[in-house]
């Protein structure tokens, strides 16, 4: 079970990057403050439904995407510092 329970929309933080494989099968997210690098095997539209709907996510994405929010790709939706999708 994840450890949190989404509520809300979530975004990528303010300044962080977003590239797709190019085979278009994962995507990489990077932090250029912290150069931190995290990738995941889901295409770039999927990605988007997870911040678009966490709380319809199974135990396993859902905790793939607390992980993002554990190590600051992704913030609520309404917070300050998050960049627009």
């Amino acid at each position: 079970m994840a450890d949190e329970t989404f509520s809300q929309e979530l975004e990528l933080k303010k300044g962080m990057r977003l590239h797709p494989f190019l085979d278009g099968s994962g995507i990489v997210l990077f932090d250029p403050t912290r150069t931190f690098v995290s990738s995941l095997n889901v295409s770039k539209e999927t990605f988007f439904g997870w911040l678009r709907s966490p709380d319809e996510l199974n135990d396993k994405n859902a905790e793939l995407l607390n992980t993002l929010i554990h190590q600051g790709f992704v913030v609520a939706a309404d917070n300050a510092q998050s960049e627009p999708l």
